[in-house]
């Protein structure tokens, strides 16, 4: 669960390292983790 909520947010590079970068910046410019945000 914590991989799925870093990986939508923008943020798994903190956790796994600069290998996520890329897939971090992906994902803030697709702009998921306003669409996240709200689902709890």
């Amino acid at each position: 669960m914590e991989f799925s909520r870093r990986l939508s947010s923008g943020t798994l590079a903190e956790t796994v390292g600069e290998a996520a970068m890329e897939i971090d910046v992906f994902m803030r410019t697709v702009g998921l983790r306003g669409a996240t945000s709200g689902a709890r």
